[in-house]
């Protein structure tokens, strides 16, 4: 089932975009991020991976600290991320400001796990 999640961030604190539900895998195939205040603002955009031997997961960062320009937008198409149960896009502000962004994903059940694979 393809789905786009769309949510407007104001405020200067890390937030949960989304998170994998139980039992299914995402492909992360496009995202869509604006700046829609008067004021410049720094952006971490990333997906938290929840790996349980890991202590704290691994964050892959698609904007570390990267700075969006009043009215300006990023996007970044067929990025092709594969993200596990439990697994979170999640975004933090520098400053408090106006953002929207938007992931398009596919949401499938999840395969079989390969041992070897993890």
């Amino acid at each position: 089932m393809r789905y786009t999640k769309t949510t407007k961030i104001t405020s200067a604190s890390e937030q949960t975009i989304l998170t994998v539900p139980e039992g299914f895998v995402a492909r992360v195939e496009y995202v869509f991020i604006c700046n829609n205040s008067n004021d410049d603002v720094d952006v971490d955009l990333y997906i938290h991976e929840q790996h349980p031997t890991s202590s704290g997961g691994c964050k892959v960062y698609l904007m570390n600290e990267t700075e969006l320009k009043t009215k300006e937008y990023s996007e970044f198409a067929n990025v092709d991320f594969i993200v596990e149960y439990g697994d979170t896009v999640k975004i933090d502000l520098a400053d408090a400001r106006e953002v929207v962004v938007a992931i398009t994903l596919e949401l499938s059940e999840a395969p079989f796990v390969f041992h070897n694979f993890k």
